[in-house]
């Protein structure tokens, strides 16, 4: 992200919390986590562990690189934003949905037994996930991403 649209949407943030516009505040949450969500690269991911007989099994990798965003219908959010205060430091965390999503990455490596990659193209009718933002002010106001979690993939 640069850093010149960082800033404006860090000061657009804080607009945006004081003035109490709820729906702006949505949006622009929606926009930082999106675009930080499928920008960041490498983005690296285990999958989840097999448990067989009680013998546990790493189940593989899965790394994404250069994502882009190729179509999005909506943004909902499923739970009211908690907002906290501390120092000079916001804390918001949200639960968003993005609706009928599909990403392009540039390249993916998958490893389970065997090995493959190449370039893919990812849909699903909706990804719910957790987001936990730091917004904060020093001599500039700053905007961190903290934490994602995915909560539901289909």
């Amino acid at each position: 992200m640069g850093g010149q649209t960082f800033v404006i949407l860090c000061i657009t943030l804080f607009a945006s919390y004081h003035i109490v516009n709820s729906s702006t505040i949505y949006n622009n949450l929606g926009d930082l986590i999106l675009t930080q969500f499928i920008k960041f690269s490498p983005v690296s991911l285990k999958t989840p562990n097999l448990t067989i007989n009680n013998m546990l099994f790493g189940f593989g990798t899965l790394e994404l690189n250069s994502g882009k965003l190729y179509g999005l219908r909506t943004v909902q959010q499923t739970k009211k934003t908690e907002v906290s205060v501390l120092n000079n430091q916001i804390n918001l965390t949200s639960e968003i949905v993005f609706d009928n999503i599909s990403i392009v990455y540039d390249s993916y490596k998958f490893h389970f037994l065997f090995k493959s990659e190449g370039n893919l193209k990812a849909s699903g009718m909706k990804i719910e996930i957790k987001a936990n933002l730091l917004v904060g002010k020093t001599s500039k106001c700053y905007v961190t991403l903290d934490s994602i979690q995915v909560l539901n993939f289909g």
